[in-house]
Order: structure tokens, then sequence, then C-alpha cells
């Protein structure tokens, strides 16, 4: 009877074993999945934050082209010219707003040195100031596509 209890009690024992390995593997799976499933949310988030700073530099940009090419051959005195002006200062603000609290690197570099000039009102009308603007805002689009994987 004493070999039979103890019979028992080792299969209860080596039962209880693979059960917690067999749980173990399951629990070292489901952690997996679950940190694949943080990382591409971190990813996503990332990128929108990208997306969003490239939505508003471009945006400043078409309105910075906009005003070069509507008030071309006007004065800078012309109250609509001054409201436009404004308007464009507001957006770069935005623009700077997304992009002060992102970590230094070149495309947020070249969006604050292409627009550092707007100290100046003239520079805004700018040939060359635009082209920067332009390539300022090219760095974040870059940095903004969408992971080609998302579309599969």
């Amino acid at each position: 009877m004493h070999n039979l209890f103890d019979g028992v009690t080792l299969g209860i024992s080596a039962a209880s074993v693979i059960t917690s390995v067999v749980a173990a593997l399951y629990a070292k799976s489901s952690l997996g999945v679950a940190k694949q499933m943080a990382d591409r949310a971190h990813l996503e988030w990332k990128q929108r934050q990208w997306v969003e700073l490239y939505r508003e530099a471009d945006h400043a940009y078409d309105m910075l082209d906009e005003l070069q090419t509507h008030y071309k051959d006007q004065s800078h005195e012309n109250p609509e010219y001054e409201s436009a002006y404004n308007a464009v200062m507001i957006q770069f603000r935005r623009a700077h707003s997304l992009a002060a609290v992102f970590p230094v690197s070149p495309p947020i570099d070249a969006l604050f040195k292409a627009s550092a000039a707007f100290a100046n009102a003239a520079e805004a009308r700018s040939a060359q100031r635009l082209e920067q603007i332009s390539f300022a805002v090219e760095g974040i689009r870059e940095q903004a596509l969408i992971d080609s994987s998302i579309l599969d």
C-alpha cells in the first residue's frame, strides 16, 4: 500500500511539474507577443509624432510659398500682406512648438535654422529662405514616411 501511495504521489508530482512547464511556456510566449505589440505601438506612436510635425511644417511652407507668390510685387506695409505674414509666422510657431520637444536631430535642426532668419521680416520674401524651409520639411517628411509593412 505504501508503494501505491508513493506511486500516486510521484504521478501527481510529475503531472504538476509538466503542467508548470507548459504554463511557463505559455507565459513566455504571451510575454513575447505582448512585447512585440508594445514595440509596434511605440513605433506607431513615434511615427504619428513625426507625421504631425510634418503636417504643421509643410503647412507653414505652403503658407510661405503662397505669401511669396501672392504678394510678390506688393509693399510689405500693405495691411493684407501684414496679416498674411502674421498668419505664416503663427503657423511656424505651431511647427516650432511640436519640434521643440523632439530630440536633437538633423531635420529638427534644419527647420529651426531655416526659420530663425524670420527675425528679419524681409526673409519671408526670400526665395532662398523658401528653399531652405523646403529642405527642412523634406527631412521631416522622410522621418514621417509610413513603414511599408503597414500596407501588407
